[in-house]
């Protein structure tokens, strides 16, 4: 009998069944959503339009309390956030076998599947437990301990995961908070990063995170309803994720969640959840999307990438010079323009002289349009004078920061 065999056999055991309803399914818990601090104000905005209550409890978390379902919803609409997960209650740990002891009566069958390797981050601040280390290996072997019972063992994750197919190849994060002896769990709900949407087959070069694009248009105030072009497309996400926006496609309808292969989840219930979000979603955009790209095979892999979102058709596709395009020559007067202009790592003269021919083409182009440009240096935005500017935001972007500049081209 193989693991996923034996896995079937306990699950669909009453006794199971009736102790995944108790202590997992049939409670309210705190679901904690991982966004970084420098959009945490956007993404709260996200999870209010869904509908729930939310309290920032860290720098970079956001905490809903819900049925363990209500995270199946937020993983799959929210899109600028970077994980889900759900809490254990808290609990005293004043000492190391405290600690262990109570580690090692969480019941882990009922919450993770075994098939997929632990990874465990762990924090202790002003605690009878001092060390990290120790804490990580305390959750590491109580986690063992309670699947050996059942026939079952788990690993540890190497650290040489390649993040990129996790996916397919999952594995289960575990956060492990002691603080002044008050011991927090959280178990990832979600597998692979939020941004891992399961369109973009062609990244492209320096590509942008999709969640950092949809902080990016909702800084913007774009909400879908007015038109909208993407300067220097690259891969496409920008327009990608703005046509997904424009027709309500949820962003984590292509792929699959690291729920689903837990012991108490309700194939019944997301499937029912889908179905439901799926009805909101629109045949096309309501407004024109354009993006231009003048490298005509870097804008084939962009209509590779929007053609596995299903929104290719949606997006109309200029192979051209960002300096030789004017909307107006497309009926479109007035909208939401994008520029993520390729500056690369080192700041040059020639980057300058890059952004003063931008400064220049929007006034002369873009005037009353609404912008959002990035910008790789502080100094370069003093000299941008076609926008007024009203604000600007500082991102990590792929090891370095960012500024983007949101306002209004005069």
């Amino acid at each position: 009998m193989d693991i996923d065999e034996k896995l079937a056999e306990l699950y669909k055991s009453k006794a199971f069944s009736r102790r995944a309803k108790k202590h997992v399914r049939g409670r309210q818990h705190f679901l904690d959503i991982v966004v970084p601090p420098q959009w945490i104000d956007v993404c709260q905005g996200e999870v209010e339009a869904l509908g729930y209550g939310c309290e920032k409890v860290e720098y970079s978390i956001l905490r809903v309390t819900g049925r363990i379902w209500d995270g199946y919803i937020l993983a799959l609409n929210l899109r600028t956030a970077s994980r889900v997960g759900i809490t254990i209650p808290e609990f005293r740990a004043p000492s190391k076998v405290a600690l262990i002891k109570k580690l090692q009566s969480i019941p882990w069958e009922l919450w993770i599947n075994p098939k997929h390797p632990i990874w465990i981050y762990s924090n202790v601040e002003h605690s009878s437990v001092r060390h990290e280390g120790f804490v990580s290996d305390a959750l590491f072997d109580a986690v063992k301990r309670c699947f050996e019972k059942f026939g079952f063992s788990v690993k540890k994750s190497d650290s040489a995961f390649n993040e990129k197919r996790e996916i397919e190849y999952p594995r289960q994060r575990l956060w492990i908070n002691l603080k002044s002896n008050v011991c927090l769990i959280r178990i990832d709900m979600v597998g692979a990063h939020l941004h891992q949407r399961g369109y973009r087959k062609f990244p492209g070069k320096a590509p942008m995170l999709e969640t950092l694009v949809a902080a990016i248009a909702d800084l913007a105030g774009w909400q879908g309803n007015e038109p909208l072009v993407d300067g220097m497309t690259g891969s496409g996400t920008f327009a990608i994720e703005a046509a997904m926006k424009s027709r309500k496609i949820p962003p984590g309808i292509f792929r699959t969640f690291l729920f689903e292969t837990w012991p108490s989840f309700q194939k019944k219930r997301w499937d029912y959840i889908k179905k439901q979000t799926w009805k909101e979603v629109s045949d096309e955009p309501s407004v024109p999307l354009i993006a231009v790209e003048r490298n005509v095979d870097v804008l084939n892999m962009a209509k590779e990438n929007a053609s596995v979102a299903g929104v290719s058709e949606n997006i109309q596709w200029i192979h051209g010079d960002f300096f030789e395009f004017s909307p107006a020559d497309f009926g479109t007067p007035h909208g939401l323009l994008f520029l993520n202009p390729p500056y690369g790592k080192r700041i040059s003269t020639e980057v300058a002289k890059l952004y003063n021919r931008i400064d220049k083409h929007i006034r002369k182009a873009y005037s009353g349009w609404k912008v959002a440009i990035v910008f790789p240096q502080k100094n370069l935005i003093s000299k941008f004078t076609s926008v007024e500017i009203t604000k600007i935001r500082r991102f990590p972007h792929g090891g370095l920061w960012i500024y983007v500049v949101v306002g209004r081209a005069r």
